[in-house]
């Protein structure tokens, strides 16, 4: 008999007429049964959704003996109409709790979760049990993306790529599942064995077909770490050292050697599970799915002899008025069981929106990678912090070094790799309300800018900007402090028109080679105030036409070298107040025509040493106004090849502390209108022609300890005629 019982009808049990139940691993139990009232229960057909959701139970009972009990829920409540006896049929559908995770769909992260954490999350909103036996899934996750699955989905795609299967234990009051991935999870139906059925031996197994199928010999998986780009991720496992092909697999979801090796031999098992399989039926209803058995009085020559276990995947039991029968699948217990993986991955098609985050105050959060965090608009339940998300990828423009980070509120776009939801990159940013274009649009739709913030603050901008209006096309770049730009070699910039160079501050330019100015037209400029130039080498400057330099204050050169100055033509030098000019050495002044020197006033040359004149042609002194006077510490040498003449207004007076010697090569003149006199330790004049001396205002003079005169000489003085010393006359 088979009855099913509900808490939630009053009296509280049905009676089943008919059953179908599916028990199968890592597939939640469902079962479709036929029901009507018993004497102490009332079931309303008029109100069938009393019953959806309550919590029932299936009961089968063989030979009062054997007998299996199914906790399931209430799915579906379909009314027949009336039996025979006139009694209500109703057919239900029954289903495992686990079975209501379908009837939720959502999108939500989680972050540095195993899949053991999220499993339970997810199954957290059913009435279930779970045994957790599985080794695998216990490691954290960077990142794992419920995308516009089911939970049910969701919950069954991670378990299956971690090669981890569940069930329900049997015969248990209330539902529960194993959560395991290795065989020893596995416990043997009642009995342990299970024979033929014949006339011997009675109920057992009526029929059995046994499958064997062709698989791929290899499974291959690799995998790219974008952190340790050089590592080549590629693991693959043989299933079948005698089959051909192989299965690859691109991403692995894998980031070390080890890891691929083991999901590879995941992914082998997986393939390799499917290589034999039993189909066969039955009258034993201990016969459940996730347990084995051993098989006895074999009378199939295919089927293995090496122990004879094997494992039931699925079982379905069929009841009907009181007759039962099941019919299963297995496979041999010594091939490891890994489910199939039917839970469809999804894939982020399209671009997605999410905004950048980062630590409470923060304008810019990345990391060594240039990585941002960020938050997707579908998620419901993640902070607005940098623990909204892992550190994601940002797509950068393809050069050589370029590196654009988003700032905190943006909104990105995003798209994943592969499709995968676990792994985004931003592509971009967009620009939203609150975070509006960095020019009026529409009105300044010909431009395009390349914009950066200051930070924090965003007060100012580093800029570029180009201007496509036609008759206006411009390029602007503006830095908000600084501009450095480095040319490892060469530079050309052609200008069209005018250039205009403004600069607040200093400016400093250094040249390591030459520098060459050409300008077609005038070149000026203007110093409001100092101006200095310093030249380590040489300095050679050309004017092709005059050159005038107007300077309002003084002029200071120093020369540490040589100073040479060629004039093509005349040469002045007019300076309103006093012309100096000293040096510490020697001084020659080399004239190829004449040589005039005029002074308003005074006229004085102070030589300390030696004085030399060397005269070529004929020389003249005269001072219209006033003496004419010389006074030489030392010895006077003065030679003339010609004739020498001087004419004095006032006195002239030459006075030497040692030796005074003149030689003139034709006549000799001096003619004063004061007193002439002519002193020195030694007075010599020596006239090749007539020498004349006349003191026209009142005496000659020649004072020395010893006088010469050699020459034709005529001494005049209206005052008198003075010779001092020891003369020595020769006319």
């Amino acid at each position: 008999m088979a009855t099913l019982s509900c808490p939630d009808l009053a009296g509280g049990v049905l009676r089943v007429e008919s059953a179908t139940l599916i028990e199968e691993i890592s597939t939640p139990t469902r079962a479709v049964v036929v029901v009507a009232p018993t004497d102490d229960s009332t079931l309303d057909p008029a109100d069938p959704e009393a019953l959806i959701g309550s919590a029932a139970t299936l009961s089968i009972v063989i030979d009062q003996s054997t007998s299996r009990s199914f906790p399931l829920v209430v799915t579906a409540v379909d009314y027949l109409g009336l039996d025979h006896s006139t009694h209500d049929l109703v057919s239900l559908q029954l289903e495992h709790p686990l079975a209501l995770l379908r009837l939720q769909r959502d999108r939500r992260p989680f972050l540095e979760k195993s899949v053991e954490d999220i499993a339970k999350v997810v199954t957290q909103t059913v009435d279930v049990t779970a045994d957790w036996k599985a080794t695998r899934g216990k490691t954290p996750r960077i990142a794992t993306v419920q995308y516009d699955e089911t939970d049910y989905d969701f919950f069954s795609r991670l378990l299956e790529e971690e090669g981890i299967f569940w069930f329900s234990p049997d015969d248990t009051s209330a539902p529960k599942l194993v959560v395991a991935d290795a065989a020893d999870a596995f416990s043997p139906v009642a009995g342990e064995t299970v024979p033929f059925a014949d006339e011997d031996v009675g109920r057992g197994i009526d029929e059995l077909l046994v499958e064997h199928h062709v698989t791929s010999g290899a499974v291959a998986l690799r995998d790219y770490d974008f952190e340790k780009p050089g590592v080549d991720l590629l693991s693959r496992t043989r299933v079948d050292e005698d089959a051909a092909g192989e299965l690859f697999e691109y991403p692995g979801r894998f980031t070390t050697q080890s890891e691929g090796g083991a999901i590879a031999k995941i992914r082998a098992e997986e393939v390799a599970s499917s290589k034999m399989i039993l189909r066969g039926s039955s009258d034993r209803p201990h016969l459940r799915a996730a347990a084995w058995f051993t098989l006895t009085t074999a009378r199939d020559r295919s089927l293995p002899t090496e122990s004879g276990k094997y494992l039931l995947r699925r079982v379905e039991h069929t009841y009907d008025k009181g007759h039962y029968r099941n019919a299963f699948v297995a496979s041999p217990f010594e091939l490891p069981f890994r489910p199939a993986r039917t839970a469809p991955r999804p894939v982020a098609a399209g671009t997605s929106s999410a905004v950048a985050t980062g630590p409470s105050g923060q304008e810019i959060h990345t990391d060594k990678l240039g990585r941002t965090k960020l938050k997707y608009g579908f998620d419901r339940l993640g902070p607005d912090d940098d623990a909204s998300s892992q550190w994601v990828r940002v797509l950068q423009p393809a050069l050589a070094g370029s590196m654009m980070l988003a700032r905190v509120g943006w909104e990105l776009a995003v798209r994943h790799l592969d499709g995968d939801p676990d792994r985004p990159v931003v592509v971009a940013r967009m620009y939203d309300g609150q975070h509006l274009a960095p020019e009026k649009l529409p009105d300044l739709q010909t431009k395009t800018s390349f914009d950066t913030f200051t930070s924090p603050r965003a007060e100012k901008i580093n800029a570029i900007t180009i201007d496509d209006k036609g008759g206006a096309m411009k390029m602007e770049v503006i830095a908000a402090k600084d501009l450095d730009a480095t040319i490892l070699h060469d530079e050309s910039e052609t200008i069209g028109a005018n250039d205009t160079v403004t600069i607040g501050k200093d400016s400093t330019t250094l040249i390591g080679g030459n520098q060459t100015s050409t300008v077609e037209k005038d070149d000026t400029a203007k110093a409001l105030k100092d101006a200095g130039v310093a030249v380590a080498g040489n300095r050679k400057k050309t004017v092709t036409k005059d050159e005038t330099t107007t300077i309002e204050g003084g002029v200071s050169a120093r020369i540490d070298g040589n100073d040479e100055e060629s004039v093509g033509q005349d040469l002045t030098v007019a300076a309103d107040a006093e012309l100096l000019e000293t040096a510490k050495g020697k001084y020659d002044l080399t004239v190829l025509a004449s040589v005039t020197a005029s002074a308003k006033k005074d006229y004085t040359i102070y030589v300390a040493g030696k004085s030399s004149e060397t005269v070529g042609a004929a020389k003249t002194v005269a001072s219209s106004d006033g003496p004419l006077s010389e006074a030489i510490g030392g010895d006077a040498t003065f030679t003339v090849g010609g004739a020498w003449v001087e004419t004095v207004d006032g006195n002239r007076v030459s006075s030497a502390k040692g030796e005074m010697a003149r030689t003139v090569g034709a006549a000799a003149t001096l003619t004063a209108a004061g007193k002439l006199q002519l002193a020195g330790k030694t007075v010599k004049v020596t006239v090749a022609g007539a020498g004349t001396f006349i003191g026209a205002g009142g005496i000659v003079s020649l004072t020395a300890a010893s006088v010469g005169l050699v020459g034709v000489i005529t001494l005049k003085g209206s005052g008198g005629v003075e010779i001092v010393g020891n003369p020595q006359i020769a006319m």
